[in-house]
C-alpha cells in the first residue's frame, strides 16, 4: 500500500487494555476478546484516537453493536485517499469504516461514500459529539443514503486529484 510505514500499516484495537493488533498481523487474542473492536487509522493520529475514545465511544459504547474503524480523513493524510488501496486494506479488518473528515476533504469523503458501499458513515467537521453519536446509532437502523450531505467530487475531478498527488502530467 502506497509506501506505508509501520505507523500507517498497523491497526490496533483500542476497546480493551490489551490493544490487540488487527492488521497487518491479526493477534490471536482478537478472536477471543469479549469486547467489540474499535480502532482508529492511521495510528499516527494520537489526539484523534483520544478524541474518538473519550468523546464518542465512552458516550455511545452500549449502543454500538459492531466494531468500527474510525479514519482520520484529514488533509494531513490526503496522499492515502487518492486510490482504493486504503479502503481495501481497511475492509480486510471486517470492521465498519467510519470517516471523520475535515472541511477540506469533505467532497473527497463524499466521493468515496457515494462510490463504495464499504464506507459505513461519514462524520463531518461541523457535527458536534452528540450529533455524531446520534448519527452512529441511527446508521445501524436507517438506510445508507440518509447520511450523505454536501458536494462530491466527480470521477474526473477524482482522477485529476490522483494524478496531481502522484506527480503525473
Amino acid at each position: 500500500m502506497k509506501s506505508l510505514n509501520n505507523n500507517f500499516a498497523r491497526v490496533t484495537c483500542m476497546s480493551c487494555p490489551s490493544h490487540c493488533e488487527v492488521k497487518p498481523n491479526a493477534s490471536l487474542r482478537v478472536s477471543f476478546c469479549q469486547e467489540y473492536c474499535f480502532c482508529t487509522w492511521p495510528e499516527a493520529s494520537r489526539y484523534f484516537s483520544l478524541g474518538i475514545m473519550e468523546g464518542l465511544l465512552k458516550q455511545q459504547y452500549h449502543y454500538l453493536y459492531l466494531g468500527c474503524v474510525f479514519v482520520d480523513f484529514s488533509i494531513s493524510y490526503l496522499r492515502f485517499f487518492t486510490d482504493k488501496k486504503w479502503l481495501d486494506y481497511l475492509y480486510e479488518t471486517k470492521l465498519k469504516i467510519v470517516l471523520v473528515c475535515d472541511r477540506h476533504l469533505r467532497p473527497l469523503a463524499n466521493y468515496w461514500y457515494k462510490h463504495h458501499k464499504d464506507i459505513f458513515l461519514i462524520i463531518y467537521q461541523q457535527d458536534n459529539l452528540k450529533s455524531a453519536g446520534d448519527k452512529l446509532k441511527k446508521r445501524f437502523i436507517y438506510q445508507r443514503d440518509a447520511f450523505f450531505h454536501g458536494l462530491s467530487l466527480s470521477t474526473l475531478e477524482f482522477d485529476v486529484l490522483g494524478a496531481l498527488i502522484a506527480g503525473e502530467d
